[in-house]
């Protein structure tokens, strides 16, 4: 069904080309000839579905012009064929669209777009996306197609003037949710929509805030029950150890990347070379581990990333940075940390992608998990109040339900049931921990960067601060570990601090952990 939806989509296009076609040439025929000879020259599937279109759309047009005596020849060549082509071009079509490279990932993550908004009864509601034949049919969704086959005045080919802008369609018809296809998931139309699902790199679910608010209770609901996303088993469980100049092969699907010598050095999978998107990410494991650690470099801070995925929500993303040698000079690869110990038991995916090849490129290398050997929680705010044994002073008078939290920046928050935020008073806020002794040589957390500089979390000993978190304003979780292997035995103070006066900014925090490697 997906790889006919996907023919049936190309063929529409090309219908859409024909029309185009015919509005630049000034008559149906001559832009018909054209389209076969271009259609011809640049495919051979295409020039069947080219034969198809004409069959259907502008035959008996062309048929006026030939001689009487010829039409019925030339309708059984051309019939003829077509059937002899059809057979051989739909099989090597679809061979390419269930290569991963091309395109597989593109059919199974509508299917799991699909399980996803029947799961949770979102069927009710508009979905904006260039291709809502498969999806919406399994969906049972309205469509705004901004291909423009089967929305009214909306145009994707033709004249750069005529062509609809899908972010202007989003913005005026404001569907309750869309599927926007760049692989870098920035938010579109100013926050408007946040981030639902991605089951696959550049297949992004948003959902509008407010739709999201009215299902809230369910989709938390399936959170909390390690629900929210219906997914098979995970193909990995710890322990995971991926080096990429020896597993064979690695439990990775590329597309437009290459696991070779980089720089004549170490074999590292990378993008270096490539034109255009390209994207590398990992079969679904198990987060039964408490840290995922990684070789990372990219060289542009928005077009290259590393991105987490834990139960097709994205929750973390590490950006690359410019390089003095320009958007094809790597450098060291960076170590990369990632305390998941707050995941347990859920599904997480790996993403190394580069949107734009001649702007910025990738490198990755040795993945591996990591249980931690010793470990204790300082709090997880489980218990829906502040020790008095831990805590000093807390942000209001008890921790945030983390319902609350996720109607305010989404289900990434959600780690818990409870967690200590900031943004829902105004005014200057601090909590501070009572004296602790440091008896682990780290401490992670997760961080709700919802602030500027003038939010911080600070560990000062002796009252010095020893090590220091400012927010940056992200709009999204943040995962932060410091070494504590110098302060062994000494006596700590845990502060965090919001010095924005408006409520609807601030900081929180969760599941702050003491522990060694």
């Amino acid at each position: 069904n997906g790889v006919i939806n996907i023919l049936l989509h190309d063929l529409g296009l090309l219908g859409e080309f024909n029309g185009n076609a015919a509005d630049w040439l000034g008559n149906p025929t001559s832009a018909l000839v054209w389209m076969i000879v271009v259609a011809i020259f640049v495919s051979v599937p295409f020039a069947t579905y080219a034969l198809l279109a004409l069959s259907l759309a502008g035959w008996a047009e062309m048929l006026a012009k030939v001689p009487a005596r010829w039409a019925a020849g030339a309708s059984v060549v051309v019939l003829a064929a077509t059937l002899a082509v059809l057979p051989w071009a739909a099989r090597r079509e679809a061979g390419l669209i269930t290569s991963v490279d091309f395109g597989n990932d593109r059919v199974l993550a509508y299917e799991e777009m699909a399980r996803f908004v029947r799961h949770h009864g979102l069927e009710d509601s508009t979905l904006l996306t260039n291709e809502p034949g498969y999806l919406t049919y399994l969906s049972g969704q309205r469509a705004i197609d901004t291909a423009g086959l089967v929305t009214r005045d909306v145009f994707y080919h033709g004249p750069v003037e005529r062509r609809s802008d899908p972010y202007q369609l989003l913005e005026t018809r404001q569907p309750e949710m869309a599927l926007m296809g760049s692989p870098v998931t920035h938010e579109p139309i100013g926050g408007r929509y946040q981030l639902a699902l991605t089951p696959a790199p550049g297949r992004n679910l948003w959902i509008r805030r407010d739709f999201f608010r009215r299902h809230l209770d369910r989709l938390y609901a399936a959170w909390q029950k390690f629900d929210y996303r219906p997914a098979g088993p995970a193909a990995l469980r710890h322990p995971i150890a991926i080096d990429f100049g020896t597993t064979p092969p690695p439990p990775f699907y590329q597309r437009g990347t290459t696991v070779g010598p980089l720089d004549g050095g170490e074999i590292r999978l990378h993008s270096r070379g490539q034109v255009g998107a390209a994207a590398a990410w990992s079969q679904p494991f198990a987060i039964d581990f408490d840290r995922l650690d990684f070789l990372f470099a990219g060289t542009h801070e928005f077009l290259t990333a590393a991105q987490l995925f834990v139960d097709g929500l994205l929750v973390y993303e590490v950006t690359g940075r410019p390089r003095p040698g320009g958007p094809h000079d790597l450098g060291p690869l960076e170590p990369i940390e990632l305390p998941l110990y707050a995941w347990r038991g859920r599904q997480g995916m790996l993403l190394f992608l580069s949107a734009e090849g001649e702007r910025g490129v990738f490198a990755a290398d040795r993945i591996a998990s990591k249980v931690f050997s010793r470990q204790r929680s300082f709090d997880d705010f489980e218990k829906g109040e502040y020790s008095p044994a831990i805590w000093e002073k807390g942000f209001g008078n008890a921790p945030q339900g983390t319902a609350e939290l996720a109607s305010f920046g989404g289900l990434a928050l959600v780690q818990g049931s409870f967690a200590a935020a900031s943004f829902f008073a105004a005014g200057h806020q601090e909590m501070a921990s009572k004296p602790f002794v440091i008896d682990h040589a780290r401490m992670s957390f997760t961080v709700f960067d919802f602030g500027d500089g003038r939010t911080r979390v600070e560990l000062r000993v002796g009252g010095h601060r020893k090590h220091f978190y400012a927010g940056q304003g992200r709009g999204r979780v943040d995962l932060v570990t410091w070494d504590l292997s110098r302060l062994g035995g000494q006596e700590a103070v845990l502060i965090v601090r919001d010095e924005i006066p408006e409520a609807e900014k601030g900081i929180g925090i969760d599941s702050i952990l003491l522990h060694d490697d």
